[in-house]
């Protein structure tokens, strides 16, 4: 795990720094606000939910109420990831409904889906709510004894899962970052043709982040996080473009 992590931040960093170098200003002022958003969680993340993990790890302590835990759900980034996977529908939901191809609509449509039902499991279908007591194999085999099919699923498997799609980030944020031209013809939306030094960190961020089992739950709401911030450039650059005042016509003579 610390190698893949050392080897994930290393790539990343060249891959910022690469965004950095070729980065292009940007005048919007919503897209602007945006990229500060994005600012905010990533000084969060590694200005100080980092070295806060850290710092547990290192004196054998346990912060459950901001981290979560595998036998206890819930916690401040635990929240802030259910919240994002709301963000996630409700944007991805608004983008199928704006989108003109069936392609588009299935894949957008498909997304919503899948955040609707990860925030189920994320919330125990409102057992996380209405507090009921779990029965049957989801008391006894469940590993939080809870109303979740998840948890079923030894953490180990989803240290291996996790550390894949890690490098899935870190390798999707290069492509962003690097555009060669075989990509050229899928980058047909605004904002991936925008270099955004803030959506390349955030992946990035996600990436490293899945690497190593201390980070797993942060990781997961950094990636949520970095889906909306996404979705959030493509509804912005989607907006209807403000219509030019038309000069007036000038009077036919009598």
């Amino acid at each position: 795990m610390a190698i893949s992590t050392g080897l994930a931040g290393l790539c990343g960093l060249g891959v910022v720094l690469h965004a950095w170098r070729v980065r292009e200003p940007d005048a919007d002022p919503a897209r602007a606000g945006l990229s500060c958003f994005g600012l905010g969680v990533l000084l969060a993340t590694w200005a100080a939910l980092v070295p806060v993990t850290l710092f547990l790890w290192r004196q054998g302590l346990a912060a459950p109420w901001l981290f979560g835990a595998e036998t206890y759900d819930g916690g401040v980034v635990e929240t802030v990831t259910a919240v994002g996977l709301i963000l996630i529908a409700l944007l991805a939901a608004r983008q199928a409904m704006v989108s003109r191809g069936v392609l588009g609509i299935a894949a957008w449509a498909g997304l919503a889906l899948f955040a609707v039902l990860a925030f189920g499991e994320e919330a125990s279908w409102g057992q996380h709510i209405f507090h009921w007591t779990s029965t049957g194999a989801f008391a006894s085999e469940n590993l939080q004894a809870e109303t979740n099919l998840h948890n079923f699923i030894s953490p180990r498997l989803y240290d291996i899962a996790y550390a894949a799609v890690g490098w899935g980030m870190v390798g999707a944020a290069g492509l962003l970052s690097l555009r060669p031209q075989w990509l050229a013809p899928l980058l047909r939306h605004p904002p991936l043709d925008r270099d955004s030094v803030v959506r390349i960190a955030l992946l990035v961020s996600a990436g490293v982040l899945l690497q190593h089992e201390l980070f797993e739950e942060m990781a997961e709401a950094v990636a949520i996080l970095a889906v909306v911030f996404l979705q959030a450039e493509l509804a912005l650059t989607g907006r209807a473009p403000a219509r030019a005042a038309h000069p007036p016509v000038p009077a036919l003579p009598v």
